[in-house]
């Protein structure tokens, strides 16, 4: 297998945490906190990332789907305090990307990291995904720079919000959604497209669902109020972005970027995934919160 290096950061509750790896099993903390630790090994040929903190342990792994058969994606993210995972399937998966072929730190400071992965294609000629990846102290958000993608690109998260997998007790919320042009409607409907012919009538902004110029959805258990959350930027002329959202079944969601756009027009955007405890009301507000620059 050629030498992968890869490199992963994390940062929770005061603690900061750099960890790196190149072939074979390893495990580094630069923490005082034990509990934060990162630990890479491999499925076959591909690699495995394994990282936790104080309150979650997570892990980025291969699955089998997508166009080359297998792609990488975050595969569980479990809350300690509960034992519940927040993923049975995958967050921020997408069909069109093949597997995971570089992974290395682009910036770092006291209090974040930044690193890039680079996605092949199929016959391994080209890396058609490039992604930042933005960690912060302290913070349960994670921020992702879409640098390159292809022509008809989705974002999928399909989890276990609060830890349960039934349609019926999870909840979805979408910002503005009171105020829309329609009700909460399912994959393999959208929710909002500017488009598809059918949706012609969707505003091209996103209308009451646009805050700020992007839209901020989330899914959680109602009863325990623990959950995930997504916020993506709205593509308009000269900005990146995304066309399409739908809403897959109270678990998750499908964002679209680029959808027919010729490469000069697919420009770099900025979306952003969240853990939260306390609630949909809570999620939307957070969800503002990372929009206005308060939190990160």
């Amino acid at each position: 297998m050629p030498s992968i290096r890869i490199v992963f950061a994390l940062a929770v509750s005061g603690f900061f945490l750099l960890t790196a790896c190149r072939d074979g099993n390893e495990s580094v903390n630069d923490s005082s906190d034990s509990s934060l630790s990162v630990r890479f090994g491999s499925e076959g040929e591909f690699p495995k990332v394994e990282f936790e903190n104080a309150l979650y342990r997570a892990v980025i792994r291969r699955h089998d789907g997508a166009v080359c058969g297998v792609e990488h994606a975050i595969r569980d993210w479990i809350l300690k305090s509960s034992g519940q995972d927040q993923v049975n399937n995958y967050i921020d998966a997408c069909a069109q990307r093949g597997p995971l072929k570089s992974a290395a730190i682009v910036l770092q400071s006291p209090d974040s990291i930044r690193f890039r992965l680079e996605f092949r294609d199929c016959d391994d000629v080209s890396l058609p995904f490039i992604s930042e990846y933005t960690l912060y102290a302290s913070s349960p958000v994670i921020r992702i720079d879409y640098l390159k993608y292809t022509y008809w690109t989705n974002s999928v998260d399909i989890g276990t919000p609060g830890g349960i997998g039934e349609r019926h007790r999870a909840q979805t919320r979408v910002y503005g959604k009171e105020n829309y042009i329609r009700a909460l409607d399912y994959h393999e409907a959208s929710f909002w497209n500017t488009f598809d012919p059918e949706y012609k009538d969707d505003p091209k902004d996103g209308g009451s669902l646009n805050y700020r110029g992007h839209l901020i959805m989330a899914v959680a258990d109602p009863e325990t109020g623990v959950g995930f959350g997504r916020v993506m930027p709205v593509r308009m002329e000269g900005k990146g972005g995304i066309k399409i959202l739908k809403l897959l079944w109270d678990l998750g969601f499908e964002t679209f970027a680029a959808t027919g756009d010729p490469e000069s027009e697919r420009l770099p955007f900025t979306g952003y995934i969240y853990l939260f405890e306390s609630g949909l009301d809570d999620a939307m507000a957070l969800g503002k919160r990372i929009v206005d620059g308060a939190v990160r």
